[in-house]
């Protein structure tokens, strides 16, 4: 386990579980794509959802109207049922049907395609380092003094309409960017 990178020996304190280290790609779109593609198993958790009118963050980001209706929702996002991020997404619902809870703890990109017809074909990524407020220290297992890495994603669909805008923050200790 110690050659594996799952202990770690520390001389004159004892062997402890390590914290594996996950690389993040500045490029990948998909949390599922990511977490499959390190062996993980992903999974999401629903902790609010609700159409809201688009504040002057949300107008600007996803490029519509001021007070414009939005699909706004967070989640836990997880692989193989560990914490790995919790994230903040909008989507304009001139572009979505009537959405099920359930359909918003899979895939979005997964959802896009097969229920709207929606492909996401572009993204801007940004990212940031910050820490977290006592709400999201709670959800990711971390203290409040633990840096995260945030990464706000603009994804845009092949008539350059913008689909989808989240926010998501990572444990800088589980994640490296690569």
């Amino acid at each position: 386990l110690i050659l594996e990178g799952r202990l770690e020996r520390r001389p004159g304190s004892g062997t402890y579980l390590t914290n594996s280290c996950y690389s993040l790609s500045a490029s990948c779109r998909s949390f599922s794509s990511e977490m499959n593609s390190r062996g993980l198993v992903p999974h999401n958790k629903l902790l609010a959802s609700r159409i809201v009118s688009a504040d002057k963050i949300n107008s600007s980001k996803l490029r519509i109207p001021l007070n414009s209706k939005i699909l706004k929702f967070s989640r836990l996002r997880m692989g193989s049922e560990i914490p790995m991020a919790y994230q903040i997404t909008a989507i304009p619902t001139a572009y979505i049907d009537k959405v099920n809870q359930n359909d918003l703890e899979g895939s979005l990109e997964d959802l896009l395609v097969s229920k709207f017809g929606i492909f996401i074909t572009t993204s801007q990524t940004e990212i940031s380092s910050d820490f977290v407020d006592q709400k999201i220290s709670k959800l990711l297992n971390i203290c409040t003094s633990t840096p995260c890495l945030v990464k706000e994603t603009i994804d845009m669909d092949k008539r350059n309409r913008i689909i989808m805008w989240n926010k998501t923050w990572y444990n800088a200790e589980r994640f490296k960017i690569k």
